[in-house]
């Protein structure tokens, strides 16, 4: 039964997904971030048959990658959804591995591990994650990978799990910046799984003395780290080298503060925001809700932390992973939903190891009460996140639905001038497509001007509120204000306008 369990999880977990892919027909595309990986797969696999390096880019390369080497088994776009329907998969059995291996031992481990497993495979985000052209769970899958080679070096000492660890870990920043945080933790881990296994207090003075074997295991760990990352260093040196800042967007944008944590009225790259509640009480949502760790299991999280308690080596592992990601998270000015994903499989694992601490002293009739609440809370967490899932993927196919009613409307040739639907239109119409926040009044007023018939398709109410000041709106209202537009249809909450010969 155990060692038939992952494998029914992981099947578990890929019926999920591929049948929800199957029936509602996404392809994995929204909005613009995924198109733009998927042009940058294009491109990279382009340059690579060619010889050159591959193009600049906003991110990382970890998971165009990935992309581009499943893509000599299948069309690119498939492999860019493929990908992440996998890395969700294999992300829910590394998760139950993880916590089997720090229940190892223990009457009742089986169930708590179990239950970790399916909770990453029925999350609703995770399930989203699992089925977009997107990079986070690719990543995620990467340091859980690299979590379990820390934990099972820790118990066996055997190196190849370390090398594991290292390169993992490094594949993960490769993919996604944000796991660099990681860095410090896996290292503390490291010297306090050392310091446990020590007997002799004189064999610390030691510790980091060359020929030690402590020593040799970090350079390992390092090495190893390194390696991953080496591709991505490689092409930001190649690309600085001829003057371009590449693949470190993120870190240009990013202005962490940690008074951002109580406030909900905030400015960044992409406008002005007025959220609902302070971004640090947002990032603290993924502990009750079932898009991630629904209610009524919560508890579970503050049990598993008490019975991590002594073990300074899975304490410094788990909660360091929460912790520092967390700590990162309400500090920057975004609220994403997905962002929270990047500390889940430890949530998970907490929660797992906090059901055992219950199963293991439970009486049979209490025993099977706790199986009966297990199970129906995890159906509901898994109706939930299908509900979820299908919101995400039904608003977006609305989005695709947009773009074809405004290749109805518009004759051939016509050039649309648009924000937010640049890549669906590009992507999904033979219309040529101007993205207006890459232009300046007067590069737009000249494309109104020579662009033969011309249009504009925006959300105005969006544009007003979100983006005062800011090139979308300086060069809506330069449009506006020297053409003139008149309201063809109006496609909730997009409105398309023609624009007026110039005065």
């Amino acid at each position: 039964m155990a060692r038939l369990a992952p494998i029914g999880l992981l099947l578990f977990a890929l019926l999920v997904r591929v049948v929800f892919v199957w029936q509602t027909g996404f392809d994995g595309l929204y909005g613009q971030d995924s198109f733009a990986y998927l042009d940058y797969a294009a491109a990279m696999k382009a340059a690579l048959a060619q010889g050159p390096a591959p193009p600049p880019f906003f991110w990382p390369i970890g998971y165009p990658a990935l992309v581009v080497i499943l893509s000599a088994f299948a069309p690119l776009a498939t492999a860019a959804q493929f990908v992440n329907v996998a890395a969700g998969a294999l992300a829910a059995v590394l998760t139950f591995l993880i916590t089997r291996e720090l229940l190892r031992g223990q009457p009742g481990a089986l169930i708590g591990s179990l239950f970790a497993g399916a909770l990453v495979a029925v999350a609703g985000q995770m399930l989203i994650s699992s089925v977009v052209a997107m990079s986070d769970a690719t990543a995620l899958l990467a340091v859980t990978l690299s979590a379990f080679g820390m934990i099972r070096f820790h118990r066996t000492r055997t190196l190849a799990w370390l090398a594991l660890a290292g390169f993992a870990l490094g594949w993960a920043v490769t993919t996604r910046w944000v796991y660099a945080l990681l860095i410090p933790v896996w290292g503390a881990a490291f010297v306090a799984g050392k310091w446990d296994a020590d007997e002799r207090g004189r064999s610390r003075i030691y510790f980091f003395f060359p020929r030690s074997s402590a020593f040799i295991r970090v350079l390992i760990l390092l090495a190893f780290f390194l390696l991953a990352l080496s591709p991505q260093i490689a092409l930001i040196a190649h690309h600085a080298s001829r003057g371009v800042v590449s693949h470190i967007g993120n870190a240009e944008i990013i202005e962490w503060n940690l008074a951002h944590a109580w406030q909900s009225e905030l400015v960044n790259s992409d406008g002005r925001f007025s959220y609902a509640r302070p971004v640090g009480v947002f990032y603290t949502l993924p502990l009750v809700h079932p898009d991630y760790v629904p209610l009524w299991f919560t508890p579970l999280l503050a049990l598993g932390l008490w019975a991590l308690r002594r073990l300074r080596f899975f304490l410094i592992m788990i909660g360091g992973w929460i912790g520092a990601v967390w700590i990162f998270l309400i500090g920057i000015t975004w609220e994403n939903w997905r962002f929270p994903l990047a500390f889940f499989p430890p949530l998970a694992i907490l929660g797992g190891i906090g059901l055992n601490a219950i199963v293991k002293h439970a009486p049979p009739l209490q025993a099977k009460v706790i199986a009966g609440w297990l199970g129906l809370g995890l159906l509901v967490a898994l109706a939930w996140g299908l509900g979820d899932a299908g919101k995400f993927v039904e608003r977006h196919l609305s989005e695709r639905a947009t773009a074809n009613w405004v290749s109805a409307q518009l004759p051939a040739g016509a050039t649309v001038i648009t924000f937010g639907l640049t890549a669906t239109l590009s992507h999904y119409s033979s219309l040529r497509v101007v993205e207006i926040s890459e232009e300046s009044p007067d590069s737009v007023q000249t494309v109104a001007r020579n662009g033969g018939e011309v249009f504009v398709l925006l959300n105005t109410e969006n544009i007003e509120s979100q983006w005062p000041g800011r090139a979308p709106q300086i060069n809506f209202h330069a449009l506006r204000d020297r053409f003139g537009l008149r309201v063809v249809g109006t496609r909730a909450p997009y409105t398309l306008y023609s624009v007026g010969s110039a005065p």
